[in-house]
């Protein structure tokens, strides 16, 4: 019924989000940097499909309490994610392996 009522309505809602709130979430469920920044990807990319503007809670000056997004734990994203086909495009484990030898590598080179 929600998605019927928002491809009728045809424009963005806005919702705010809190991403320390979020990351303090995802992460005392056990998540990895990587998939930190995996669910933050596909959480975006989720509310984009769903025709939802986010805009970061610290830079709103006043808004009514339903206006929040809800903060989706892992599994909850995957199964979304799943059903919508919403992948991570970008390779955030190899990226923090690469960032991780750069800086052990620098911190050899200092020592």
């Amino acid at each position: 019924m929600i998605e019927v009522t928002d491809l009728i309505t045809g424009y963005a809602k806005v919702q705010t989000f809190n991403l320390e709130e979020i990351s303090k979430r995802i992460t005392s469920e056990g998540a990895t940097p990587a998939e930190l920044a995996s669910y933050i990807e596909r959480y975006i990319k989720l509310h984009q499909l769903k025709g939802v503007m986010l805009i970061d809670e610290s830079y709103v000056v006043a808004k009514p309490n339903f206006s929040s997004s809800a903060t989706l734990t892992m599994s909850e994203l995957n199964n979304l994610s799943e059903k919508y086909n919403i992948k991570t495009e970008i390779a955030y484990d190899s990226l923090l392996s690469e960032f991780n030898k750069t800086i052990k590598s620098a911190k050899s080179y200092t020592n």
